[in-house]
């Protein structure tokens, strides 16, 4: 295990090894509507995976993947990606330095070997006013509520949304937390990603344009004794409009 060095968080729980890139979702909605809701996004052929059940991050522009840090550097080179049901090899991966300084932050790049055609990327997301917008976050693999935690695996895409409760104070990260349906910021398909959840995507929807607005990094149990899934813990996403200029720059570096 590493840890994330994030402020404002005295205890944050991540998976290094596997990345199961679960949906956790609320107890009282039919998961078919989770289900159907990732089939109408567009987005979601950008999703790219490591394998049928989990991720490695988002297809950014014809040739590169958005990807976390802590999943990049368990990535052999001579892997093949799957996107959009074809399988592409990795020509370089590019880990943010400050990862192995800092442990953070937790972001990366993988170039692909060929431009990916047929899939549209996403855009990245470059405003610092994410605070208050609802994201949308899709997944696959472990499944739960948010009663139970994750208590299975099916390798089906869900997608849920939630509300941006804020920022670490340096900005690097944005949090969530998984409220209840008592709550009154609770959203009608509320949901996390879950706890080993690595390097999947938060879009915000925006005049009918999808924006990658994060990547899932990490999730603190403190609300929940340590138990992982539950209402009330509260997610982290690496904040890409903190990061655009770095992605950009060394996109056009190489």
């Amino acid at each position: 295990m590493k840890t994330i060095l994030l402020l404002l968080i005295a205890c944050i729980s991540m998976a290094i090894g596997t990345s199961y890139n679960r949906i956790i979702i609320r107890h009282d909605v039919a998961e078919e509507e989770y289900i159907v809701f990732a089939k109408e996004l567009p987005v979601t052929s950008a999703i790219v995976k490591y394998n049928s059940t989990d991720l490695a991050g988002t297809l950014i522009s014809p040739q590169w993947v958005l990807s976390a840090a802590h999943v990049a550097e368990t990535i052999k080179d001579d892997h093949k990606l799957i996107i959009a049901g074809d399988s592409v090899g990795i020509e370089k991966i590019i880990i943010h330095s400050g990862w192995e300084e800092n442990g953070r932050p937790d972001i990366a790049l993988l170039k692909l070997v060929k431009k990916v055609e047929g899939v549209d990327p996403v855009k990245l997301y470059k405003k610092d006013d994410e605070i208050g917008k609802e994201v949308i976050i899709a997944g696959i693999g472990d499944f739960g509520t948010g009663l139970t935690g994750p208590d299975r695996r099916d390798g089906k895409m869900r997608a849920a949304t939630n509300l941006v409760n804020g920022s670490t104070a340096d900005s690097q990260y944005l949090y969530w937390e998984f409220d209840s349906p008592e709550s009154d910021r609770v959203t009608k398909l509320e949901g996390i990603s879950g706890p080993g959840d690595s390097s999947g995507p938060a879009f915000l929807k925006i005049n009918n344009m999808y924006y990658i607005v994060g990547i899932s990094s990490a999730q603190s149990t403190q609300a929940t004794t340590g138990q992982e899934g539950l209402y009330h813990v509260t997610e982290y996403y690496t904040r890409v409009s903190s990061f655009a200029e770095w992605i950009e720059k060394t996109i056009s570096e190489q």
